[in-house]
């Protein structure tokens, strides 16, 4: 059976045109990997967009405009999407800085700086920003909020002595708290 030449690139174009949608599909970005998200990184997500209703950060220069507050990923971080969504589906606290969530490769300045993996380098950006890590493992590098696991709910540890914020007692209530007496970490709180 031979095809004709019209016919052979019709067929190549709808192929060309489904690999396209099947490959956009399979993008990080994408609605469908919205949805495959675990209940735990959706989780992480909702916890990232919370702490910052409970943690103040200081003004970085006296203005009469609302400034933004800079929330930075590690690249990969697998929740992006679904933050940026979290984000712009609530509505705008009075008083409170609007959110900005940006990559940590491209980011001038950080708020809040979220790690899922080890960096060799540390930059000073996100020295100079509340940390918090995927787990116990990245948390070495002195995160002021660790998320870890309790009976497989996710919880998180707050590190008093890396904080230069005011952070709220209500959400201090739901952490675990790590503090450091004569070189030695004590742990108080949720499931010490």
């Amino acid at each position: 059976m031979t095809v004709s030449p019209q016919i052979f690139r019709l067929l190549l174009v709808q192929l060309g045109i489904a690999l396209a949608l099947l490959f956009a599909l399979m993008a990080p970005g994408s609605a469908l990997s919205a949805l495959e998200l675990s209940k735990e990184n959706k989780l992480k997500a909702a916890y990232l967009l919370n702490f910052t209703k409970f943690i103040e950060w200081p003004l970085k220069a006296p203005s009469t405009e609302r400034q933004l507050l800079y929330i930075c990923l590690q690249d990969l971080t697998p929740f992006d999407v679904f933050l940026k969504q979290l984000i712009s589906s609530r509505s705008a606290i009075p008083g409170k800085r609007s959110i900005k969530v940006v990559s940590l490769d491209e980011a001038e300045a950080c708020d809040l700086t979220y790690l899922h993996s080890t960096m060799s380098v540390i930059s000073p950006v996100v020295l100079a920003s509340v940390t918090v890590a995927d787990s116990q493992e990245v948390g070495d590098l002195q995160a002021a909020i660790t998320f870890y696991l309790d009976q497989r709910k996710l919880r998180f540890e707050v590190d008093m002595a890396t904080l230069d914020v005011d952070v709220s007692s209500e959400l201090l209530k739901l952490a675990r708290l790590k503090t450091r007496l004569d070189n030695t970490i004590v742990r108080t709180g949720k499931s010490n």
